[in-house]
């Protein structure tokens, strides 16, 4: 138990560190030529989200290969008699079921093509939920992204009710609206001067640096409701991706294991699929650009309705200054790698992500194994609340009053929605004639955040 609090508590708290450190800070290096220090932020999201995938898979195949070799010394120590008279048997049911089975070729294609595109939609909308997550991370303070992440049952019974017709019980629904309460007073009690930080820091643009830096925070539109919303979208894909996990768990049998394995393997097709459009192919550039050149068109109409134009001049530069720098991820497998050359710290911590990424997800598996998803589910409580507590103790992020109390409310909320689920649990483990049995806390620890 202790081994396994451990390896959980330990992985998940650095990545978590690291994870805030690569997407959040700026890197160092010392140009020798200019004799000047220079400062760049890591340029990609997509980046963090392949590495991450790719342990994944390593971990997931690791997995499956360690339990097939067990598995394999299990099987040579049964009695040769034993297994002999189980080959007779198996060979006459094989022979009674050629007929039948033939017939059901078609249906069971269809059931394989179904589950590829079940995984090709779980890989997609992991790949983007991932991007918008990492997106929001620089435009939020990175507390309130743990702490709108502490909840996973909140898109899960968004999407569920409104996509699968779901209806759930009354107290998950008060356990998600105090989370989502929380989330809200944490966000907006939060001070001017943390969001001028997040934004002056996390962008590669000089000229959103000194605009901020000047007090004009004013000339932004809501920069940071866009991080907002893109943080909402992805936990709303989030809740697609749960939803469809389960149809894999539930009706289709699949294990942990391999819905690990399949599913990171399709995210890292689709981020790589993606990366490398992305470095040939600018057709939003295009359009930015297009748009930012109509707003001086402006002046010539202005004889026409100068009053109007001059009222709504403030929200056109606005949005012009904010287009100008928020992140598009064009080039971005370039940048990576000419990052990567420049800053060797990076290359560091992005392999130590990916690395504590996927053994953290072992030692979920184990956990499962062993304790059942009870255990599990206590644990992630605690490290959830644990995380944000960590990055304000580590970073020294500035949370007033208000904001401390709304904390307290979201992790109330964590907690209560961890206690129904261990409720829920239990139920069906005393239930002798559930199959069902630990799947659902099995297969939605595919993704770690």
């Amino acid at each position: 138990m202790i081994f396994c609090i451990s390896g959980i508590y330990i992985c998940f708290s650095l990545w978590s560190i690291k994870q805030e450190r690569l997407m959040t800070k700026s890197y160092a290096r010392y140009l020798p030529e200019e004799k000047r220090w220079e400062n760049e932020m890591f340029p990609s999201v997509l980046g963090v989200g392949f590495c991450q995938s790719l342990s994944g898979v390593v971990c997931a195949a690791l997995l499956i290969f360690v339990q097939s070799m067990f598995s394999t010394k299990k099987s040579i120590t049964i009695k040769p008699s034993i297994s002999e008279a189980n080959d007779v048997k198996k060979r006459e049911s094989q022979s009674n079921s050629v007929h039948s089975s033939q017939s059901s070729l078609p249906e069971a294609r269809f059931l394989k093509l179904r589950d590829l595109q079940h995984i090709l939609t779980i890989g997609f909308f992991g790949v983007i939920s991932t991007a918008f997550g990492y997106f929001s991370m620089r435009m939020l303070p990175y507390p309130v992204v743990l702490a709108a992440k502490m909840s996973k049952m909140l898109p899960v019974i968004v999407v569920g009710f409104l996509w699968h017709g779901t209806h759930y019980s009354t107290d998950k629904i008060a356990s998600c609206f105090l989370i989502t309460i929380g989330i809200f007073c944490f966000y907006f009690t939060e001070g001017q001067s943390e969001k001028k930080k997040v934004v002056r820091l996390n962008f590669n643009s000089s000229k959103a640096a000194n605009t901020y830096e000047d007090g004009d925070t004013s000339s932004f539109f809501l920069l940071s409701e866009i991080g907002f919303a893109l943080l909402f979208c992805s936990l709303i894909l989030d809740g697609f991706i749960s939803s469809t996990q389960d149809v894999l768990i539930k009706k289709r049998k699949w294990t942990g294991r391999k819905l690990m394995l399949c599913g990171n393997l399709s995210s890292a097709l689709w981020t790589l699929a993606l990366m490398l459009l992305l470095e040939f192919a600018e057709p939003l550039s295009v359009v930015g650009s297009s748009v930012i050149s109509v707003f001086p068109l402006g002046r010539f109409v202005a004889p026409f309705g100068g009053s109007v134009l001059q009222h709504y001049r403030h929200h056109f530069m606005s949005i012009r200054n904010t287009l100008a720098v928020l992140p598009v991820p064009f080039h971005e497998l370039s940048k990576t790698i000419r990052f990567l050359k420049a800053y060797p710290q990076a290359q560091f911590d992005l392999f130590l992500i990916g690395f504590l990424n996927g053994f953290g997800q072992l030692f979920v598996f184990y956990t499962i194994f062993l304790f059942g998803t009870l255990t599990l589910t206590a644990m992630t409580v605690t490290r959830k609340a644990g995380s944000v507590l960590l990055s304000i103790i580590v970073y020294g992020h500035s949370v007033g009053r208000l904001q401390w109390l709304a904390l307290v409310i979201i992790i109330m909320g964590v907690i209560l929605e961890g206690f129904l689920s261990i409720k829920t649990a239990s139920s069906k483990d005393l239930d002798p004639t559930d199959s069902k049995k630990n799947t659902g806390g099995e297969g939605r620890n595919v993704r770690s955040e």
